[in-house]
């Protein structure tokens, strides 16, 4: 026994440094995990944000036959742009902002007569 005392220490260096490896790997695993999980709520907040407001440019563009500009503000974030009648087509932009800071800018024309989006462009 006396000729193995030093074996002991370096394998439970070596078992510490490998332990050590092992928690940090799952840590940083663990960190990205919940910067995607937050990623992913934002853009489902966003989703939501752009649906809302595109049913609510509606209802307000039956209403409206010159250019102007909306705000529209939600428990989540809030929408705003302007409107620009062309022909029989409309053009909207809009920017949709949630809590968090997180942008998401679209424009897309709309046909009033028979309600349809078309030329959507993000961006």
């Amino acid at each position: 026994m006396r000729k193995q005392a030093g074996f002991t220490m370096p394998g439970t260096i070596i078992f510490l440094v490998l332990l050590t490896s092992f928690f940090v790997y799952e840590t940083n695993m663990l960190l990205i995990d919940k910067k995607f999980y937050i990623e992913i709520e934002q853009k489902f907040v966003l989703e939501e944000l752009l649906n809302r407001s595109i049913t609510n440019i509606k209802k307000d563009l039956q209403q409206k036959e010159k250019e102007d500009t909306f705000f529209f503000q939600y428990e989540k974030g809030e929408a705003s742009g302007n409107y620009v009648f062309e022909n029989a087509d409309i053009l909207v932009s809009l920017q949709c902002k949630i809590k968090q800071e997180v942008f998401y800018k679209v424009s897309f024309r709309y046909r009033k007569k028979d309600e349809k989006i078309f030329n959507w462009i993000e961006g």
